[in-house]
């Protein structure tokens, strides 16, 4: 049985008409045999230990990711590089044959990195529009958040090979 956003919770589509033309991909469940999705803590007391590990302080009052706009770019920010490596990376799952062709997960989810570069990328526009803006009640920029925490991503990331930038670098 499939359900969906309007029967599981109607208040997030505020009344608005059901997206019109998509069915359930039969194929794709032939193709992947499918794995556990990994549990994910986005609670706004684990972002707040990633911001502080970040800074290597403890902000006061701890970064909620809640309170406001800006917070929560700046925890999307956090995200693409999180889910890629979590979710690809620590899944064991995906190291294993899926369908008679004898293909690996690894190689169906391939994809991913250009996915979720481009919500980066995205992320990273509506970040850079505010790059100079103070983040309440830190009295630190937009642009110093995201150089801590592309400096924590890239430590995360060394083994992989992966590197990135914040916002300062970009507008120097």
């Amino acid at each position: 049985m499939v359900s969906t956003l309007d029967k599981e919770a109607p208040n997030l589509t505020a009344g608005g008409p059901p997206p019109k033309g998509g069915r359930i991909s039969r194929s794709s469940q032939k193709t992947v045999k499918g794995f556990p999705r990994p549990q994910l803590d986005i609670s706004a007391e684990n972002f707040a230990k990633i911001v502080d590990t970040a800074f290597k302080f403890k902000l006061n009052p701890p970064f909620d990711p809640y309170a406001n706009g800006i917070n929560y770019l700046i925890a999307s920010y956090i995200n693409p590089y999180v889910g890629l490596t979590g979710y690809v990376g620590a899944n064991p799952e995906l190291r294993t044959e899926c369908s008679s062709e004898g293909r690996n997960m690894v190689q169906l989810v391939a994809g991913l990195p250009g996915v979720e570069s481009a919500q980066d990328a995205v992320i990273r526009w509506l970040l850079f529009e505010r790059a100079s803006q103070k983040v309440h009640p830190y009295n630190i920029t937009v642009a110093e958040f995201t150089d801590r925490i592309s400096d924590l991503r890239n430590k995360l990331g060394k083994k992989l090979g992966c590197e990135g930038r914040g916002l300062s670098l970009a507008m120097s």
